[in-house]
């Protein structure tokens, strides 16, 4: 048998092909730098022409890391009977009745929160954390002082005045 050769020529022009084709992918996907900041143990994710501190575009669905650093508190008492999501309320906007047990996050401007955590033997308390706020996608993510995921909450709504997390 005998194996034919191809001319120099098309090896070329296939090493040029298999370039292009790869020049159009990469530049097809927007290009995303995560920094980790040491200080406070964030997450900070930048696209090339956005320097913010946040994951999102001015028309996001989701409210400002100003309106999610607040105390919030587990308003179950307005919720429907679809049971879809969770209602949260900020800790100051209203008395709040007596509960067993009422979920509570408090996330603060610099990365780090807080939330009410309730153990296996039904005592509760406050653990620390860090977290992560994706504007885009509407979620953060919560880590312990170990950088261990301790908790993520997908929002479907973020206002000053309510936070609906999904079940």
């Amino acid at each position: 048998m005998t194996s034919k050769s191809f001319p120099p020529a098309v090896y070329g022009m296939s090493l040029i092909l298999c370039y292009l084709c790869l020049s159009v992918f990469l530049s097809c996907s927007p290009k995303k730098e995560v920094q980790q900041s040491m200080e406070n143990d964030t997450i900070m994710e930048t696209s090339d022409n956005n320097n913010s501190q946040e994951t999102d575009s001015e028309t996001s669905a989701f409210g400002s890391r100003e309106e999610l650093c607040n105390c919030w508190k587990h308003d179950r008492e307005s919720e429907d009977s679809s049971g879809a999501y969770k209602i949260f309320r900020p800790c100051d906007s209203k008395e709040w009745p007596r509960s067993r047990f009422r979920q509570s996050y408090e996330f603060r401007p610099d990365g780090s929160c807080e939330y009410r955590f309730l153990a296996p033997n039904d005592g509760h308390y406050n653990k620390e954390a860090s977290f992560i706020y994706y504007r885009d996608k509407g979620q953060i993510i919560m880590k312990n002082d170990k950088g261990k995921e301790v908790g993520q909450l997908n929002l479907l709504l973020l206002t000053k005045d309510e936070m609906h997390i999904q079940k």
